[in-house]
């Protein structure tokens, strides 16, 4: 789905907070049917609290921050090597024997 529409399809939030219309299910089958209904019905606005809360937990987590930083840029460099072995000035990465990998 587009980003565009996620956002199109967001629900107010008066609706989303709307205390009123929450009530005891009567079985197990009911909460199921509720939970599938609520994920799909408010999925816009789940997915903006998501990355809200990501976003927060990042910056208020310098650690964690810095090792999401060094995985992806650890997969980027990676993906720039193009199968070759890493050189390092005189020093060469090690690499696995003829037909291991194949």
């Amino acid at each position: 789905m587009p980003l565009s529409n996620r956002f199109a399809n967001m629900r107010p939030l008066s609706e989303f907070f709307d205390f009123r219309r929450v009530s005891k299910p009567a079985n197990f089958g009911e909460v199921q049917s509720r939970c599938n209904y609520n994920l799909s019905y408010f999925s816009s606005n789940y997915a903006v609290i998501f990355v809200l809360l990501s976003i927060y937990s990042l910056l208020t987590n310098m650690l964690l921050l810095f090792v999401i930083i060094m995985a992806v840029g650890g997969m980027w460099g990676i993906g720039r090597l193009g199968g070759s072995d890493l050189v390092l000035g005189p020093c060469k990465g090690l690499h696995a024997p003829e037909g291991v990998l194949t």
